[in-house]
């Protein structure tokens, strides 16, 4: 009788779970951020986003609407997608404006540069004027791993290709895969976003308050660590991820001008770097992890940078253009520890790929740089 007892409770637990996954799998595209919980999964991709979303068109991508032709076609993750903004808001939006041009954003968050080299063929069908890459170099690199332990598509592909992949491939025991299976349910995305926001509200870790007049936001030394490790080159699939993505770039550079198209690249720079002058000149106390955050971002700039003069691509840092609104007071990111701008930071990225990139407005010089905000700004002082 007891086991009886135990057994159709255990039951009725289950049928309860069962049917409140299915109920969130109605409610959860509601309530919680789309960029993240509402993934469709992709053998190639890894994921798109669930295109019954508002703002995202049948491909799956944050788009009003499907174009059969697009001037500007971008490519990039959750910085392009465009998170904490309205679908205008974004970046691409704002550059499609400024320049009076069409725009399809492939942006998708958690995207790396795979992802950019797997739909390279698909913006290039839009015969765009111009294909630009949001890189984001604080988990690009990282990303590339990432997709080749999910997905045995980029296995057998990148072994096709003459890579060396073992420095990536994760040890397939039982609790990864319980983990990644329970990571695809919607449950376990309420619970952790839930706990997730709780965290970030509560702000339960070290971490650099930044007061101003008018703004006030968080960096956790959590986020710098995991972000100096995600571009420390010492590692070995960092520098795998690096060699990928830089043959993918200049790959896709070729492919533009096969087919009569510019290519360009932005560098979206992590929250850490855009602050880090400005906290240094301020007097705060900040950890060791910190600067070599920044040294390690600074150097991928510049070994890319060297890249794309020699293949003639065009390239921007998108830095000194967000940086500039730290002195002008403006509030820049949540009070959270988000990196992840406002529409004012989104409007500083699409400027200055207008500027160097589309337009070439400011000589290329100061674009290929990425000089100071003085300097780059010292004409309005």
């Amino acid at each position: 009788m007891k086991f009886k007892k135990t057994a159709l409770f255990t039951l009725s637990i289950i049928i309860s779970l069962v049917l409140l996954e299915l109920g969130l799998r109605f409610v959860l595209p509601l309530v919680i951020d789309l960029s993240y919980t509402n993934k469709i999964y992709d053998e190639k991709l890894g994921h798109r986003v669930n295109k019954s979303l508002s703002g995202i068109d049948e491909n799956g991508f944050r788009n009003s609407k499907i174009l059969e032709q697009a001037d500007i076609a971008v490519l990039g993750d959750s910085h392009t997608f465009g998170v904490n903004a309205s679908l205008e808001e974004s970046w691409p939006q704002q550059v499609a404006e400024m320049a009076n041009m069409s725009v399809y954003n492939f942006g998708v968050g958690n995207y790396g540069s795979l992802q950019y080299d797997y739909l390279m063929e698909e913006a290039i069908k839009l015969r765009p004027k111009n294909i630009i890459i949001g890189l984001y170099l604080a988990n690009d690199l990282n990303d590339v791993c990432g997709l080749i332990n999910e997905r045995p598509y980029w296995q057998v592909r990148l072994k096709e290709l003459g890579y060396s992949i073992e420095d990536c491939i994760d040890s397939s025991n039982l609790s990864s895969i319980l983990k990644n299976a329970l990571s695809k349910l919607h449950l376990s995305l309420l619970t952790t976003q839930g706990f997730k926001k709780i965290y970030e509200r509560l702000n339960l870790s070290d971490y650099i308050k930044i007061i101003e007049d008018e703004f006030f936001t968080i960096i956790k030394n959590k986020r710098i660590a995991s972000h100096k490790r995600m571009m420390d080159m010492e590692r070995k699939r960092i520098r795998l991820g690096f060699k990928i993505t830089k043959d993918i770039l200049e790959n896709s550079n070729r492919k533009a001008n096969l087919n009569n198209t510019e290519f360009g690249v932005v560098f979206i720079p992590s929250k850490e770097r855009v602050f880090f002058d400005y906290l240094t000149e301020k007097g705060y106390q900040l950890p060791a992890d910190y600067s070599e955050l920044v040294d390690n971002e600074v150097k991928l700039i510049e070994m890319f940078s060297n890249s794309f003069k020699e293949q003639g691509i065009k390239f921007v840092d998108a830095k000194p253009y967000v940086e500039e609104q730290i002195y002008k007071s403006k509030p820049l990111y949540p009070l959270s520890d988000n990196g992840h701008p406002f529409a004012i930071g989104y409007n500083a990225y699409a400027r200055a790929v207008f500027d160097c990139i589309i337009k070439e407005n400011i000589d290329k010089e100061y674009c290929n740089k990425a000089p100071s905000v003085r300097e780059r700004f010292a004409d309005e002082d």
